[in-house]
């Protein structure tokens, strides 16, 4: 007595369901009890093809179905026939790109910390990313963040999973770094011809940056107060009144904005129309200068007489920080002067004497 056998048949592509376009695809017949010699129908989207063998090969679209019917020649197959059908996915060939950005670019101030970030095409669902810094390895991660330093070069490999890939690995065009170093400006303040006029004169003001730092924005102030709009390198008055202190900050704009530098002048103004006549004092020194809030004032006042000598330190606003008043001997001054803990930067020092004023530059250094 013959069992009853089951015929199946399964349909095998070598590989999975989802295929590259523009490649052949052999579909095989697997037919456990398909007897000796078996017969095959197959069809592609339910319309019959010639083939009658166990293979099919075609180049197939995206979501064709493939189908075989296997007609059995074993003993008592109950059925005698036996179907199976497969749904083709096909994907494109692409190439793999990555493209990058850095935030905030690759032009940075100096201490700035920068971060890459990738962004893949065709990179399939589980891309790979790997990052190098002058050649060296750096990440894995698609963001890449460090310090930068002047000239580094900076580039992403791309290791595409996408299932069609025509390269397995793509690389991102370099990316150089060009880290600035931030530089204060310097500034001279200049009175045109001098800071010494007459009451109701024009006194034209320039601040010239020493250092060539740029860009540069202007702010010029009076006995401390700004000056509504006046930001550009020269201001002119004829409205000073004596002893007036005026000064301007400059700073640094664009990349590495913030940086400032400042400068001042202290202009005296003659109250009889005719400019006021400076003493001589061409032989004071401010020794030393720089220095770190402790001096000494020591030299000739140009006259013979005894003398009282007013000595006022402004900053660059105007503002007061020291006054005293001692006296000159024989036309001498020789005076020690001590201003504790003061903040950098550049002061003005005013001498005022009943010839005349002198006002010195002193650059203080802690």
């Amino acid at each position: 007595m013959t069992t009853t056998i089951i015929p199946a048949v399964t349909i095998k592509t070598g590989g999975s369901d989802t295929v590259c376009a523009g490649l052949p695809i052999t579909f095989t017949a697997a037919t456990p009890n398909g007897g000796g010699s078996p017969a095959y129908q197959w069809a592609i989207n339910s319309v019959p093809v010639t083939t009658s063998t166990g293979s099919y090969t075609y180049l197939p679209a995206d979501g064709d179905i493939v189908s075989v019917i296997l007609a059995s020649s074993a003993p008592c197959a109950m059925p005698a026939t036996a179907t199976n059908d497969i749904s083709m996915t096909v994907l494109p060939q692409l190439m793999p790109i990555v493209t990058i950005a850095a935030d905030p670019g690759n032009t940075v101030c100096s201490g700035t910390r920068v971060t890459f970030t990738a962004t893949a095409v065709n990179g399939g669902s589980a891309p790979v990313y790997q990052w190098r810094k002058n050649g060296g390895f750096e990440s894995t991660t698609r963001s890449y963040t460090f310090l930068p330093e002047n000239g580094d070069v900076v580039y992403c490999q791309l290791i595409s999973s996408y299932h069609c890939k025509l390269e397995n690995s793509v690389n991102r065009p370099s990316v150089s770094m060009n880290v600035v170093t931030p530089a204060t400006p310097t500034l001279v303040e200049t009175a045109d011809p001098d800071s010494h006029i007459a009451n109701g004169e024009v006194a034209p003001l320039r601040a010239t940056i020493t250092n060539g730092v740029a860009p540069i924005s202007y702010q010029w102030y009076v006995n401390g107060g700004p000056i509504p709009g006046a930001t550009l390198p020269f201001y002119t008055n004829n409205n000073f009144v004596n002893l007036d202190s005026v000064s301007c900050i400059v700073s640094t704009t664009g990349t590495c904005a913030g940086d400032t530098g400042s400068a001042g002048i202290r202009i005296y103004v003659s109250n009889v129309g005719v400019q006021q006549v400076n003493c001589a004092m061409s032989n004071v020194q401010l020794i030393p200068n720089p220095n770190k809030g402790a001096f000494t004032l020591k030299g000739s006042l140009g006259t013979t007489l005894d003398q009282e000598v007013t000595i006022e330190i402004t900053n660059m606003l105007g503002q007061s920080i020291y006054n005293s008043k001692v006296s000159a001997l024989n036309d001498n001054i020789n005076e020690n002067i001590q201003l504790g803990n003061i903040a950098n930067g550049m002061y003005l020092l005013n001498l005022h004497t009943a010839n005349g004023n002198a006002l010195l530059h002193m650059v203080i250094e802690q």
